[in-house]
């Protein structure tokens, strides 16, 4: 969850968070599972962790990793347990196996930059996985409340690898056609966004209860019919981009 669409407390997980933790975990296990063969545990780097919602439940999986969690709305830094908390990626030392970006490179300013520094923190050999809002046509009210500064689309966010020294995509596919014809309506009547209604962290149904528990399986479904359809080459659009990056041996940074 972002922190800053939450006081601190947040009684009801959106399903739209739920199916993202679950599906996302389920997607890059076998990439994890690798990297952790004859290890005992690893170090991650997760910028924009937010609560870390997220990172409990990986933690869950691989309970020996260590979590580098950048987020600037940290109320206070340092180390809980096997999390690190800092403000920003500079002030991460030392290098990551692997590292995660969760609907958090359309808040950066600068995202090729930003990559470039991110991707020199990351071993070789290592995965970056992304979560990012989809289609720039679709950008509305709704991304200026959140303060999302774009949207991307597959042709746009491989213009921005190929700028990145040592990354590459591997994977690449769309999730969550059901929002995105929620949201396409939405921009078609100009939806006007009320934040006590359309942030996540404003959910209101019970976590475990009929309402949320029904949209969470219908994402999933939603999340594995993508999965399943990109494997054989067929693009299905969503509102979201899911990404799986390779991490290669690079050069310096040039900048």
């Amino acid at each position: 969850m972002d922190l800053n669409e939450t006081d601190g407390i947040v009684e009801n997980r959106h399903p739209w968070e739920l199916s993202r933790t679950r599906c996302i975990l389920k997607a890059i296990h076998p990439y994890l599972k690798a990297l952790h063969e004859g290890k005992k545990g690893l170090t991650y780097l997760n910028i924009g962790a937010g609560d870390l919602y997220f990172d409990h439940a990986l933690l869950n999986i691989y309970p020996h990793d260590t979590v580098q969690a950048v987020d600037i709305a940290y109320p206070k830094l340092g180390k809980e347990g096997s999390i690190n908390k800092y403000h920003n990626l500079g002030q991460v030392s030392g290098m990551a196996d692997y590292g995660l970006m969760m609907d958090s490179l359309e808040y950066i300013e600068n995202d090729v930059i930003f990559l470039n520094e991110m991707v020199q923190k990351i071993s070789a050999g290592g995965w970056l996985f992304f979560t990012l809002p989809a289609y720039p046509s679709l950008f509305s009210g709704y991304d200026l409340l959140i303060k999302n500064l774009r949207r991307y689309n597959r042709k746009t966010f491989q213009s921005v690898i190929d700028q990145v020294d040592g990354l590459e995509i591997i994977k690449m596919h769309h999730f969550y056609t059901l929002l995105l014809i929620l949201r396409v309506f939405e921009k078609i009547k100009k939806q006007k966004y009320d934040p006590d209604k359309y942030l996540t962290a404003m959910w209101k149904h019970k976590e475990n209860g009929f309402v949320t528990q029904s949209l969470k399986i219908i994402l999933n479904l939603d999340f594995a019919i993508h999965k399943m359809f990109s494997k054989i080459g067929i693009r299905l659009p969503g509102l979201s981009l899911f990404v799986i990056c390779r991490v290669k041996k690079r050069s310096k940074l040039r900048f």
